[in-house]
């Protein structure tokens, strides 16, 4: 896990980077919706405004791999300015007092690493999600729980267009809840069994949110995927797992001991990744999972909240899915 934080100075610039891109929607009229193209398409080129060293910095995670992960930090969140954690993700927008100054900051940083995109099946759409916990999905499997254990996962593993990076950023923690990270150590796995979780041996379905929320749009769900989780070569491959949510055939053990090796690599490999206010965990979701211990939700406003965000390098995979090239929003029943 890396880390990179912000001097006082750099801090300031990324403030003046935020404040323009907040003037520019503005005009565009695009603030307020957080799925729209004025939005999607401001980011790259007000990303550039962000401090030369971070942005090399960005650049270096991107083209050399050196990490599953990072941590970002100097970034300033005021309590006080934020108003209560909403109860649920689908609060009015503009309700959230200053979070949506925080909402620019994680856009303009995960834009250097490539294009934020959304699933329509994923709160609405919107490029930038609200993690908190829901009253009533205590126990299912997605952000809105919190008596669950979320376990290791990479984000929509079932899909050939998931994210190539996740993006957490916190805006309230009070009880210091930990997001699990784990990253992906090929060597902790033997040849041969590399080659057997390179084959299509193993199902990948989506998760309940992707599922449920198809349902309501009247989307085709997304079906379950049979691949490999392993992929990209042998010496240095990359990931797609989910432990809840990965099945093999009953009757191939090869398959289910050499994911079982897998899995115990991971859990091995994990740790507590306890975010504060301002601080923006970075996951690259080829080569490192994630998840989440569970625990108490108190619903009164004081509630642990993130800001998730998914990027991809190659937006052009998902133009199949999305309703025209402009769009940045992958519509999930055409992206089998």
């Amino acid at each position: 896990m890396l880390h990179f934080t912000l001097s006082p100075e750099e801090r300031d610039q990324a403030r003046a980077a935020v404040a323009g891109l907040a003037s520019e929607l503005d005009e565009l009229d695009a603030r307020a919706d957080r799925s729209g193209t004025g939005f999607f398409r401001a980011l790259p080129v007000a990303a550039r405004r962000l401090p030369e060293r971070l942005l090399r910095f960005l650049e270096a995670f991107r083209r050399e791999e050196p990490a599953g992960g990072f941590v970002l930090s100097g970034w300033t969140v005021v309590d006080d300015e934020l108003g209560p954690t909403p109860a649920h993700w689908r609060r009015p927008a503009g309700t959230a007092g200053t979070a949506s100054v925080h909402e620019l900051y994680l856009v303009l940083v995960a834009s250097a690493l490539g294009d934020v995109f959304a699933w329509s099946t994923v709160q609405d759409g919107s490029l930038v999600q609200d993690l908190m916990p829901v009253r009533g999905e205590e126990w299912e499997k997605n952000a809105g729980s919190s008596a669950s254990v979320l376990d290791l996962h990479n984000e929509d593993a079932f899909s050939a267009l998931r994210c190539d990076y996740l993006g957490l950023l916190c805006l309230r923690n009070d009880d210091r809840v930990p997001t699990v990270y784990a990253p992906f150590d090929p060597a902790g796995l033997s040849r041969e069994q590399r080659r057997i979780l390179s084959e299509p041996r193993y199902l990948l379905a989506p998760d309940e949110e992707h599922l449920r929320r198809a349902a309501e749009r009247g989307e085709e769900p997304p079906a379950p995927t049979r691949t490999g989780v392993l992929f990209g070569g042998d010496s240095a491959p990359y990931l797609a797992f989910d432990e809840y949510f990965v099945e093999t055939d009953p009757e191939d053990a090869e398959a289910r001991a050499a994911l079982a090796a897998l899995t115990d690599q991971l859990r091995r490999s994990r740790s507590d990744v306890a975010l504060a206010p301002g601080e923006l965990l970075i996951v690259d979701n080829y080569r490192a999972v994630h998840g989440r211990q569970p625990f108490p939700a108190r619903y009164d406003g004081r509630d642990r909240w993130l800001k998730r965000v998914g990027v991809t390098r190659d937006l052009r995979r998902s133009r199949a899915a999305r309703a025209d090239v402009g769009s940045p929003v992958v519509l999930t029943g055409l992206a089998g």
